[in-house]
C-alpha cells in the first residue's frame, strides 16, 4: 500500500507532463489565449479569407526567423480548433522587432477561429497538433517534428 502511494503521485505528474511545452511557453506567450480581441465573420468565405490574410501576415512578420541564439527562439500557438487546441504552431524569434505584432496577430487568428466556430458552427478533429521543438541553427528559430 505505501508503495502504491509513493507511486501514484509520480504517475499523475508524469500523465500532466507536457514536455516541451512547458519550457517553450513563456511567459510572453501564454497570454496567447487570454483577453482576445473582438472577432466577427459574416459567413464561411469571409471567414477563410480574414483567416489566409491573418497566417499570411504572421508568416511575413516572422519571416527568417533570425536571432542571435537558441534563448530568443520561442514557439506561438497559432489559432483554435473547435474542440480546443491550436491549429498550428509556429517558431519566432522574441527578439524581433515585430515580436509584439506577432504574438497580437497570433491572439487575432485564436478570436478569428473562435468567433467561426461560435457564428458558423464549425467542427473540427479534436486530434492534438503535434508540438514541434524549437531549434536554433543558422542564425534561424526552427521548427523540428519528430520522424517515427
Amino acid at each position: 500500500m505505501r508503495r502504491a502511494l509513493v507511486l501514484l503521485p509520480c504517475l499523475v505528474l508524469a500523465a500532466c507532463d507536457t514536455g516541451s511545452v512547458s519550457e517553450a511557453f513563456d511567459a510572453d506567450v501564454a497570454p496567447v489565449y487570454e483577453n482576445l480581441p473582438d472577432a466577427s465573420v459574416a459567413d464561411s468565405d469571409d471567414y477563410r479569407r480574414q483567416r489566409a490574410r491573418l497566417v499570411a501576415h504572421l508568416d511575413d512578420l516572422i519571416g527568417d526567423a533570425t536571432a542571435e541564439s537558441a534563448r530568443a527562439c520561442t514557439l506561438l500557438p497559432v489559432g483554435l480548433k473547435a474542440c480546443g487546441g491550436p491549429t498550428a504552431y509556429r517558431v519566432y524569434a522574441r527578439t524581433a522587432p515585430e515580436a509584439g505584432e506577432i504574438l497580437q496577430t497570433g491572439r487575432r487568428l485564436v478570436a478569428l477561429d473562435d468567433a467561426a466556430a461560435r457564428r458558423l458552427g464549425l467542427t473540427s478533429t479534436c486530434e492534438m497538433v503535434p508540438e514541434p521543438a524549437v531549434v536554433f541553427e543558422g542564425g534561424r528559430c526552427l521548427a523540428r517534428y519528430r520522424t517515427e
